[in-house]
């Protein structure tokens, strides 16, 4: 497999048949005068998982918080179904790294609070986070606490108010880094069902090139010595979907050409 000669005609494609669902254009931010990000320029297009790597101090968790209207960028705009969002928050989901699910509230009110956030009140909020406690996995765990859940469980739950907050661009934030592997692998593939089922678009960090590869429709590379954009890698979506994928020489021909940028 010629990944650079498939990539090319993948990204040809994207260019010019997709409208992106969430445009990042002409991005750049300093802090005391050193440069983090530098006209950086990305597009998310409906229903694509893209992944974020790269080394510290790349801007990956800077630009999430630009995209997320946390931080102002110095230059450019962020653009939501063609709507500018730039330094506004509220339009998005962003889930970090921890769960940081409020250990005094259950999983029903936990998963309910961007409805409250939004004014509805506490009946209403549960109500509508109820419809949604099976599709996540979560019957039975809704009077619980957070305390009283497993990692994987906890994980779900805060998918689940992730998605309250925003169902259709999800920020994640190294979702999965604090799962064993066992849970890891069970979380991941049921992520992506739901994401494909409720047709969310997702970019998440993750520094796990193993699993940028599995999970991801693009892997973007950032670059601290630009900042910018090194390399996008497009990942192929049959190839994916093969049971023993991690096993072939595909999936080792991707991980050679990450880490070859990576390295760069």
């Amino acid at each position: 497999m010629n990944i650079y000669r498939e990539n090319k005609i993948l990204m040809d494609r994207y260019q010019s048949d997709k409208i992106p669902i969430l445009e990042i254009k002409g991005i750049s931010k300093a802090f005391d005068g050193k440069p983090i990000l530098r006209d950086l320029n990305l597009k998310l297009f409906q229903g694509e998982i893209i992944s974020l790597l790269g080394t510290s101090g790349s801007g990956k968790t800077t630009l999430f918080n630009i995209v997320a209207g946390i931080l102002k960028p110095d230059q450019g705009v962020i653009f939501l179904k063609g709507e500018e969002i730039t330094g506004e928050t509220g339009h998005l989901a962003y889930m970090l790294q921890k769960d940081l699910l409020l250990p005094h509230l259950t999983i029903l009110d936990n998963v309910g609070l961007p409805l409250r956030i939004r004014g509805k009140s506490k009946t209403e909020s549960r109500a509508e986070a109820l419809q949604l406690i099976p599709k996540f996995g979560l019957t039975g765990y809704e009077k619980l606490y957070p305390g009283q859940l497993s990692g994987g469980m906890a994980q779900r739950a805060a998918f689940l108010r992730t998605y309250l907050f925003h169902s259709e661009v999800a920020l994640l934030d190294e979702p999965f880094s604090a799962l064993d592997a066992l849970t890891k692998d069970k979380v991941q593939a049921w992520y992506i069902e739901m994401m494909q089922e409720l047709e969310l678009s997702t970019i998440f960090i993750t520094h796990d090139i193993d699993e940028a590869i599995r999970l991801s429709d693009r892997v973007v590379i950032l670059q601290p010595q630009t900042q910018n954009i090194q390399q996008q890698i497009i990942i192929d979506l049959q190839l994916r979907k093969q049971k023993d994928f991690t096993l072939r020489t595909e999936f080792l021909e991707y991980k050679k050409q990450i880490l070859k940028y990576l390295t760069v």
